[in-house]
């Protein structure tokens, strides 16, 4: 399938991005909610991509990254077993480039991607990162639940161990059904080793 998707006369969509990719392209200065700054973020971009993460960009005619979504993988072992398709979704589009329909497109071309027919992903709503500027928390949480839904996305914020305002699963229909079929406990087990460093161990010979 192809990895480009024309949304307009001004801005391109690519996913399954490699590193040069994004080394390549400039990034507008109005990204950077997630790290800090427009540079950093597109340093943590070549960082998801290097360790085996998944990347979506969206860039101008000028080749200046505009929206993107990333997506980290999570290593979870499990006995003998090390389970590497769950992925957990950040997205951003750039103050100046919102209301366009950029997130919405990227998310539902991202997800029309066969590499996703065999992987769980997670997309956790912190409203600390949401610009509010323009839009109350609760009519902000249902846009972006709404997009989710619309690329695959289930409501799973009424069992959701991380916090936060909403927890959002898609589950491709060729995921590892042991995996799909334990998930809760997954996702309880992750939520208290999240914000450490290292992978640790987290399930003996059973989940």
């Amino acid at each position: 399938m192809a990895a480009l998707l024309s949304l307009s006369n001004e801005v391109t969509i690519k996913r399954h991005c490699n590193v040069d990719d994004v080394k390549e392209k400039g990034i507008d200065k109005g990204i950077g909610a997630f790290s800090g700054s427009a540079e950093k973020e597109k340093e943590k971009l070549i960082s998801v991509i290097e360790k085996g993460g998944y990347v979506t960009i969206a860039y101008t005619l000028e080749n200046v990254i505009v929206g993107f979504i990333s997506l980290d993988k999570w290593t979870i072992p499990a006995g003998r077993v090390v389970f590497e398709t769950i992925y957990e979704l950040v997205a951003e589009v750039s103050k100046e480039w919102r209301g366009r329909g950029i997130a919405f497109a990227m998310l539902t071309f991202t997800f029309e991607d066969p590499f996703f027919d065999d992987k769980i992903v997670i997309a956790r709503g912190i409203s600390s990162y949401w610009d509010l500027t323009m839009l109350e928390k609760e009519t902000y949480r249902r846009r972006l639940l709404n997009g989710l839904k619309a690329a695959g996305f289930a409501d799973w914020s009424d069992n959701n161990p991380f916090g936060g305002e909403f927890l959002a699963v898609r589950i491709g229909s060729k995921a590892d059904p042991y995996l799909v079929e334990h998930l809760d406990e997954v996702f309880a087990r992750q939520a208290s080793t999240i914000y450490e460093t290292e992978t640790v161990q987290i399930f003996g010979d059973k989940f």
